[in-house]
Order: structure tokens, then C-alpha cells, then sequence
């Protein structure tokens, strides 16, 4: 059981990591007590306060940018030469795909064969 927790830990990253913080801050907390619950409360207060800080400092980046130019003309029909290839190439991903499955349920039941158990 401890082993698929963990692996589910590993697979979820960063949130993985910060629920493991979590739940060591919370019994380290729980065996320091009350001094130990202030004190997480106050790690707590001070990672959301940082967090905010900087949430508000990437919002004044971004509005000091400003409004960005329009592209080129050339810059244009590269954009959009690579969007006409992208779909180009997942129509026919899809389009194959189409096929083979049609070719798969075309195919009559007699010939398929089934193995004996």
C-alpha cells in the first residue's frame, strides 16, 4: 500500500512533493504542540504572502510590456504556413486512423478467429 502512495507521489510532481510537506509540517506540528502548530501557521502565512508578492510583481512585468507590435508581414504567412502544416498533419493522422479502424469492422466475422480456451 506505502508503495503505490509513494509512486503516485513521484508521478505527481511538485504537487507531490508539496503534499508530502504538508503532512511533515502537520506531525512535526502535532508533536511540538502549540509552539509547533504557531510556528507552521506562521511558515504557512509566510509562503502565501510570498507567493502573492509575486503574483503582483509578474502582473507589473507584464503591463510594463505593454502592448506588443503587430507582426511582419513575413512574419504572418510563416505563422501561418506552420498552422496550415500542423493541421495538415493531425487530419491525416486522424484520417488514417479513421481507416484503420473501418478496416478492422469491414472485415467479415467469418474470418475472424476466435482461440479455443
Amino acid at each position: 500500500m506505502w508503495d503505490a502512495f509513494f509512486e503516485q507521489l513521484r508521478h505527481g510532481g511538485r504537487s507531490g512533493s508539496l503534499f508530502f510537506l504538508i503532512i511533515a509540517g502537520t506531525a512535526i506540528a502535532a508533536f511540538f504542540g502549540p509552539v509547533g502548530l504557531t510556528v507552521l501557521l506562521g511558515v504557512l502565512g509566510i509562503f502565501v504572502v510570498r507567493t502573492c508578492v509575486e503574483i503582483r510583481q509578474q502582473q507589473d512585468r507584464f503591463d510594463k510590456l505593454g502592448r506588443l507590435p503587430p507582426l511582419a508581414s513575413v512574419d504572418l504567412r510563416v505563422a501561418r504556413t506552420k498552422l496550415a502544416n500542423s493541421k495538415t498533419q493531425r487530419l491525416m493522422a486522424e484520417q488514417a486512423q479513421r481507416l484503420k479502424t473501418q478496416r478492422l469492422s469491414a472485415r467479415p466475422a467469418s474470418t475472424l478467429r476466435l482461440r479455443p480456451r
